[in-house]
């Protein structure tokens, strides 16, 4: 089937035809726009070609011609959006994977620092309330600060409202 039944419904050589073009021409850097157009001057060329040679184009044939051009525009363009979808959501794991190694590089930053605070607290050689009590603390508090900042982030990108929390300034300050 060339062109497609005349109510749709049937796969046709133009429209396969039609749809890897669409997916070379959004390769190439084409734009939506550009893809449908080009078909668009496929028909006045071909209109102009029949005028100037004087062979008119009868009614049945036009109708064919017709069909083939909306079975091409169609595979073409579903071809086009399909692609540009797929490299969309690449793109959009590309940097996701980029944000969450850079949190689980400082988590672990912070999780490598907190471990050998606790090692050394526990060996008995160094007190809880002296500088490897304050680096345990500073990190423990940093992992916090990174998972709260992520959940943050994720509420935001997924729409949902801010959580409001009580804080005592009290507790930072002394």
């Amino acid at each position: 089937v060339v062109s497609g039944r005349p109510g749709g419904g049937s796969i046709s050589e133009v429209g396969d035809r039609a749809a890897k073009h669409g997916g070379y021409l959004l390769a190439q850097g084409f734009t939506l726009e550009q893809v449908v157009r080009d078909y668009g001057n496929v028909c006045q060329a071909v209109t102009n070609l029949a005028v100037e040679t004087g062979k008119p184009i009868q009614v049945e044939e036009f109708r064919t011609f017709n069909r083939c051009l909306d079975n091409a525009i169609a595979g073409a363009v579903t071809e086009y959006s399909d692609r540009q979808a797929v490299a969309a959501a690449k793109d959009n794991v590309q940097a996701l994977n980029s944000r969450l190694g850079s949190l689980a590089h400082e988590l672990r930053n912070h999780l490598h620092v907190a471990t050998h605070a606790i090692r050394a607290i526990k060996s008995g050689s160094v007190g809880l309330s002296g500088a490897t009590g304050a680096i345990l603390d500073r990190s423990l508090l940093g992992m916090r600060n990174l998972v709260e900042q992520s959940l943050a982030d994720v509420r935001v990108t997924a729409g949902l409202p801010p959580r409001l929390q009580i804080i005592i300034l009290g507790e930072y300050l002394g």
